[in-house]
């Protein structure tokens, strides 16, 4: 409650049941320390200073620090003194004027005539004293409102804490729990990537062992042609040789035939030639 109405203070003061702008010592109005111009929409910040609205809200975008006072914000919630300032101006206006106020005046003007009535005076006597009994009570009835208030303020504010607690919690499970999805897609990403790496990996030995097989199946084919050929060359060789064979073999006969022929011949001659 200090702080409202020190920034009350700030910003309006009480003329004839109103409230107006509050100017300083040199008659000055009361400007934003931010725009360092007159309010149109005065806000409360946790400090107690006063502030222009959209001025203060772009300040807490990027601050978490009171602009005058440097103090660390708790918590970027500004108080709307505006909607205020209209309840205590209703409230102004329906509170009739005190009745002490009157006492006090209508006694001042009997103690300042020159008549100087004992009844009159007697009278405003009677009507001060009562209404100091009743300013007593009523202000007592008034501090017990502020008291009360001042629970209902502190009430409001563990309320404020709790649902600021609840607010950063609640920031960090999403957080937490976006942090530990992007983990969750990181893993996946990356056993994806070894699954096609050993996908890869599997195929490059599948089609190695292929061409190998191939290899080897070519080597065998061209190791069977080649021993077809050689044994082709061979019976051929073989034949040849045969061919070979065979005409020495008759050559031979006729040059035994020849020889029989030729010692046959010479051995007549010979019987001839005995005989004569």
């Amino acid at each position: 409650p200090q702080r409202i109405a020190a920034a009350f203070a700030q910003v309006w003061s009480i003329s004839d049941s109103r409230l107006t702008t509050s100017y300083d010592a040199r008659g000055a109005v009361s400007v934003c320390p931010i725009t360092c111009e007159g309010f149109e929409e005065p806000v409360m910040l946790e400090d107690g200073s006063v502030y222009e609205q959209n001025a203060v809200l772009d300040w807490l975008r990027s601050h978490d620090v009171a602009p005058c006072t440097n103090v660390l914000v708790h918590h970027k919630v500004v108080l709307k003194l505006t909607p205020l300032k209209s309840i205590v101006e209703h409230l102004l206006l329906a509170t009739p004027k005190p009745r002490l106020e009157r006492a006090v005046t209508d006694a001042a003007a009997a103690i300042a005539g020159e008549s100087h009535d004992v009844v009159c005076i007697l009278k405003n006597l009677r009507n001060l004293t009562a209404s100091l009994a009743d300013g007593d009570s009523e202000l007592e009835r008034w501090r017990g409102l502020v008291s009360q208030a001042d629970l209902v303020l502190q009430d409001m504010r563990r309320c404020l804490d709790a649902a600021s607690t609840l607010s950063v919690q609640r920031v960090c499970r999403t957080f937490l729990a976006q942090s530990s999805l992007r983990i969750r897609q990181d893993r996946q990403k990356q056993e994806m990537a070894g699954s096609a790496l050993q996908l890869q990996s599997r195929s490059r030995t599948f089609l190695a062992q292929q061409y190998l097989d191939i290899a080897s199946r070519r080597r065998r084919q061209a190791e069977l042609a080649a021993s077809e050929r050689c044994k082709v060359v061979a019976r051929t060789f073989a034949a040849k040789l045969w061919l070979l064979h065979v005409r020495n073999l008759r050559r031979r006969c006729q040059l035994s035939k020849q020889l029989v022929v030729a010692c046959r011949g010479s051995h007549r001659n010979g019987i001839l030639e005995l005989i004569r």
